[in-house]
């Protein structure tokens, strides 16, 4: 499942329409099987994307008989409850769409970055230490895929808390690749792959979080370990896009099957 729409930027699309597809695979190759044209731009409703998709979904799934194991989706949050919702797979967040979220996000220089709970942080992982936290003030829309699931503004300081927070980077650039790459190897980490992880979903998630944290320490990267924690690498959003939470790989990997269609 995928979305492709364009707003009102240099009035391309006045009437605000979102296009949606659901695109089934098979053998490797792509088959349409439903779009959805949608405007919730009058509606004022509470939750009226979610809803409107949910009901779509639900119409294909009762006419159709399409129960899917898994649902490649980028990190649109509307997109994901409603599958969810509806048919329960195994969300799988596009890795395209990962990896240029999290690029773009190391590209900006703006140092306040998502509220950390670094409290929670800890008590789930004890090496976590709890006075490696970002020094600058958070901001509560630095988190992908808005609204923010569960996140907690309480560990946060002033930025006149730190005398020399006004030359920081956020994100050195020598740093970009190798984190990248750590993301990709802990995307693709899955107990069925022998040798290259630890066997099971729990321990895969400690050596990946170990991994990325102690990395991020190493190089005073506080920052950017908040942003990491916080959006891929805590409890409720490591299973959108580490494959190693679901008993089988999928064979797909990105969404472009959909962007090609």
């Amino acid at each position: 499942m995928s979305s492709a729409y364009k707003r009102d930027k240099d009035n391309t699309n006045s009437r605000n329409l979102e296009l949606y597809s659901i695109i089934g695979e098979h053998d490797n190759e792509g088959y349409p099987l439903s779009y959805c044209l949608l405007s919730t731009a009058t509606a004022i409703e509470s939750g009226k994307r979610i809803k409107a998709l949910a009901s779509w979904i639900y119409e294909v799934k009762e006419k159709y008989g399409i129960h899917p194991t898994f649902v490649h989706v980028d990190k649109d949050m509307a997109e994901i409850n409603a599958v969810k919702e509806v048919w329960d797979p195994k969300v799988q967040l596009c890795w395209w769409h990962l990896k240029k979220a999290v690029r773009e996000r190391l590209k900006k220089k703006k140092l306040s970055t998502t509220p950390y709970n670094v409290t929670g942080a800890h008590v789930e992982f004890s090496f976590i230490d709890r006075q490696f936290m970002p020094n600058g003030r958070s901001d509560a829309r630095e988190t992908e895929g808005l609204p923010a699931l569960g996140t907690s503004a309480s560990d946060k300081s002033d930025p006149t808390d730190e005398p020399n927070v006004s030359v920081r980077q956020f994100f050195p650039e020598q740093y970009r690749d190798t984190i990248l790459e750590l993301i990709e190897k802990h995307f693709c980490a899955h107990p069925l792959i022998p040798g290259y992880c630890p066997p099971n979903p729990m321990d895969i998630r400690k050596w990946a979080v170990r991994q990325m944290y102690h990395y991020c320490q190493d190089n005073d990267l506080r920052e950017v370990w908040a942003y990491l924690w916080e959006n891929w690498y805590r409890a409720d959003r490591w299973p959108l896009w580490a494959r190693s939470t679901f008993h089988e790989i999928p064979r797909l990997k990105t969404t472009m099957m959909v962007e090609a269609q």
